[in-house]
């Protein structure tokens, strides 16, 4: 209410209406009574030290709103629901608040009201106990603030997310973002794997996936073995086996290779690579899409060896029963084979088949076999170029004989 600027000096004993009782040297408060509406007015100065009202009472009513008595408030009844927002009323049992754009009580806040927490220490979370109305505090399940700590399974039954809310692209799955990150997305350790190759990653971990290269993508997984030779394998297995031999064969590990094609893939050009082998950073196998296969060997000519029957050699120590179906010695046996590297070492076995066939196998070199071959031919050729020429100088001969026999 708006004071008057009038001072007066009044009977303390009695105010008149509609006029400040100032409290304080300053000034800095009064009581008010409005006659015309009926308030009394408690005021105070604002941070611009003006009178502002703080709490005004209404009267016309034979029983009071408000009690203030032994340490208790209570909020008489005042048979109606609140009307505005701020305005807060008991009607009957029920004490209302108008909040939200609606009138709300604060009696259904109360149902289920929590009357326990059970077994709580520090940074466990808690969920709901056996009786509703008391919380657990999981000692598996545990957040300090930066850290979920969950000790036993946790089942997600739709999609997980990391550093990231949606994948169009996924029903049920795991999800990571990791922004500009070029490092490991996802790491396997064991606590009993040593490796050392801490150049590469944590010598705990066994298998990582990465980026493949910086900006543009691409997916570089690695495999890595404490003392063994061997680090990365991949299994396939199907339900039954196929054997076809046509552009149409499927097998139990297949790789696929394509190219971008607009948002989809497509087929690559003529002569480029399907399928690479590395050493290190240096192509070793190229298999390219006219089904081309090109291997990065040192070639060899076999030129102190008879290339005829080193070839020979090869049935006699792969075959079974050829040296005695031929009736004749090889020339050249397994450990020569194996000292040139076209027979692996040790790999000669009898191999018994689940179709039943009993077999004699050995790993074949087939780079160096086909070497072997070219020698052999060239080989061949020379020979051949040597009886013709000798066949050559023995008719000239005869010729010449025949020529002085006629003469005479």
């Amino acid at each position: 209410m708006t004071q008057p600027s009038i001072e007066y000096q009044v009977n303390p004993r009695f105010v008149p209406d509609d006029i400040p009782l100032w409290l304080g040297r300053a000034k800095d408060s009064a009581i008010v009574y409005d006659a015309t509406a009926a308030e009394l007015t408690l005021q105070t100065h604002n941070a611009s030290a003006v009178l502002t009202d703080r709490i005004r009472v209404e009267s016309g009513s034979d029983t009071p709103f408000l009690e203030l008595a032994a340490g208790r408030m209570r909020l008489l009844d005042a048979a109606a629901d609140p009307g505005a927002v701020g305005e807060m009323t008991r009607n009957g049992a029920d004490l209302k608040v108008y909040s939200g754009g609606a009138v709300r009580s604060l009696s259904d806040l109360g149902a289920g009201a929590v009357t326990a927490l059970n077994n709580a220490t520090e940074n466990e979370m808690v969920t709901v106990g056996a009786t509703t109305t008391e919380l657990e505090a999981e000692v598996n399940l545990k957040f300090d603030g930066s850290l979920l700590t969950v000790t036993g399974d946790a089942n997600i039954t739709s999609e997980l997310f990391i550093n990231e809310t949606a994948n169009t692209a996924m029903t049920t799955g795991l999800t990571i973002n990791q922004g500009a990150a070029d490092n490991e997305i996802l790491a396997l350790k064991s606590s009993d794997i040593t490796h050392g190759l801490t150049t590469i990653t944590e010598t705990d971990t066994y298998g990582f996936i990465k980026k493949f290269e910086a900006g543009t993508g691409g997916l570089l997984v690695y495999g890595l073995n404490d003392t063994k030779a061997y680090a990365f394998q991949i299994r396939g297995v199907g339900a039954v086996g196929d054997s076809a031999k046509t552009t149409a064969a499927r097998a139990s590990v297949e790789a696929y290779a394509g190219k971008k094609s607009g948002t989809n893939i497509g087929n690559l050009g003529a002569d480029e690579n399907m399928f690479c082998i590395i050493s290190d950073s240096t192509a070793r196998y190229i298999f390219d899409v006219e089904g081309s296969a090109h291997a990065d060997v040192e070639w060899t000519t076999y030129d102190d060896y008879n290339d005829i029957e080193l070839l020979r050699g090869v049935h006699g120590a792969l075959v079974p029963g050829y040296q005695e179906q031929f009736g004749r010695d090889m020339l050249y046996n397994l450990n020569t084979y194996e000292d040139m590297k076209l027979i692996g070492r040790d790999s000669v076995r009898v191999e018994h088949r689940d179709d039943g066939r009993v077999q004699l196998r050995g790993m074949v070199n087939y780079t160096g076999m086909v070497m072997l071959h070219h020698s052999t031919i060239i080989q061949m050729y020379d020979r051949f170029q040597e009886m013709i020429r000798s066949q050559d100088e023995r008719i000239g001969q005869l010729e010449s004989n025949l020529s002085m026999l006629g003469e005479g």
